[in-house]
């Protein structure tokens, strides 16, 4: 029973693309709330994406967007905030049903 956060993180790590970090991760009741930044909108798009083809989190939600310019190093960059539910025991997947009975 303790292995479902473990394995939470460690798909996190994975589905979270390069030019996108976490600043926040906090959950209550099973619901999670991402604050984070990215290079470009799509690399939010795309964690979404990942997100929600992983059986651990369900209801991606993107709360909130902001760009904004680091002025010192003139670099562009994207704040975001996010929602989901997290599912520490996923479902496995069903076996495939028999062909050609």
């Amino acid at each position: 029973k303790r292995s479902g956060p473990v394995r939470v993180l460690d798909a996190l790590a994975s589905l979270t693309p390069k030019r996108l970090w976490l600043n926040k991760l906090e959950e209550k009741g099973g619901s999670l709330t991402f604050a984070g930044s990215a290079v470009t909108i799509d690399d939010v798009s795309e964690f979404m994406t990942a997100l929600k083809a992983n059986p651990h989190f369900t209801g991606v939600e993107l709360s909130k967007t902001n760009a904004a310019t680091q002025a010192a190093k003139g670099l562009d960059y994207v704040d975001f905030t996010l929602t989901a539910t997290v599912v520490y025991a996923p479902i496995p997947a069903a076996p495939p049903a028999a062909q050609g009975r």
